[in-house]
């Protein structure tokens, strides 16, 4: 007799069931349930949760139960991500203060077997890069994008303190001893990211007077946008507090322009747009004076801060040589994929500082 093991889907609507049902006070069946792509530890599942006559749109964010060894070291030490718990607190605070953010609505329980996760309501759009900068039904989109971002940016900056959990400060002068602590676990020298770095140090900013609330990772890419623009800020995990300089800088970063390099607000606009919009709407204003925050700017300027480049670089370099957590896992990567990528180089030139510190 052949006894039906059930599917990891499966085990997830059944359990989100009982979860959904328990949360909108009825039976719920689940519907649709399709995991994102993206996210080997930390998934995403798309569903519907239909409770009597209601059908509501849902995302479940997931970190699944640990399983065999613990994490490598490498890897535990090179993830700045809070946890989902801190996660759904952070984008309850956000989303009552205003910010275009995912509404939450509960947490799994322990006792629920899907590890740490929570539910918040679905909200359309994409994320695709290509397709907002190039697609014809954005068309209208691409012109309100950098000015948008920079008014949700000040409402992000702008969240009560005292109504999000704790998380962790961090400044310049921390950035520069992650990448450091970084660098120590690559297996061989790299004298270029070593003199990177002790030229960041040396010009660091001091830490801010008025930490914020950042998002950390402030960028097109992480957010989703429709034909009238962007409807949600996503990927809270690298929220902590700091300086408020450090989201604007590293959503002006190259890379995140996806091709269009001559419109630096995160491929929609002008530098210039993003912070008028920003300042309009509450935030700081940009540009009495430069802010060098280690790996979180544009580094081709420096009004913002200094080459996101190496953190890219260094990320990659870390991610191509950690270890497999566990054989069987390489296995499976070894035969679906090629083997490991290769580095992803960036160029990087240190020059000599800058002769003033105001912005032309």
């Amino acid at each position: 007799m052949t006894v039906h093991q059930p599917t990891e889907a499966e085990s997830v609507a059944a359990i989100l069931a009982r979860a959904a049902g328990r949360h909108f006070g009825g039976n719920a069946v689940i519907e649709q349930l399709r995991r994102e792509s993206g996210g080997a530890s930390r998934q995403t599942w798309s569903f519907d949760a239909v409770v009597e006559d209601a059908r509501h749109e849902l995302i479940l964010r997931r970190d699944p139960p640990t399983l065999g060894a613990p994490r490598p070291r490498a890897e535990v030490d090179r993830s700045a991500s809070i946890a989902r718990g801190t996660e759904f607190r952070v984008l309850r605070a956000a989303f009552q203060a205003g910010v275009r953010a995912p509404e939450v609505l509960f947490e799994l329980s322990p006792d629920d077997g899907l590890g740490e996760g929570f539910v918040m309501r679905r909200i359309g759009g994409t994320a695709i890069a290509r397709k907002l900068l190039r697609d014809p039904p954005y068309a209208v989109a691409r012109k309100r994008i950098a000015g948008q971002l920079g008014e949700i940016l000040a409402r992000l900056h702008a969240v009560p303190l005292a109504n999000l959990p704790t998380l962790v400060h961090r400044e310049a002068a921390d950035q520069v001893a992650g990448q450091r602590r970084a660098l120590d676990l690559l297996d061989r020298p790299q004298p270029v990211f070593e003199l990177a770095l002790s030229w960041l140090d040396r010009r660091k900013p001091a830490p801010t007077a008025t930490p914020v609330l950042v998002h950390g990772d402030y960028r097109t890419g992480n957010y989703l946008a429709d034909e009238s623009g962007v409807t949600a800020i996503l990927d809270w995990e690298g929220a902590h507090l700091g300086d408020p300089v450090e989201d604007l800088g590293w959503l002006c970063v190259k890379s995140w322009r996806f091709g269009a390099v001559d419109r630096p607000a995160g491929g929609f606009g002008s530098r210039e747009e993003l912070w008028a919009a920003y300042a309009s709407a509450g935030g700081i204003k940009v540009g009495t004076k430069i802010k060098i925050l280690a790996t979180k700017a544009d580094y081709e300027i420096t009004e913002l801060g200094a080459f996101a480049p190496f953190r890219v670089s260094c990320t990659a370099r870390i991610r191509a040589r950690a270890p497999a957590r566990n054989s069987s896992a390489s296995s499976a990567r070894s035969s679906a994929a090629p083997a490991s990528p290769r580095p992803l180089t960036t160029s990087l030139i240190v020059p000599s500082p800058p002769a003033a510190t105001t912005m032309s």
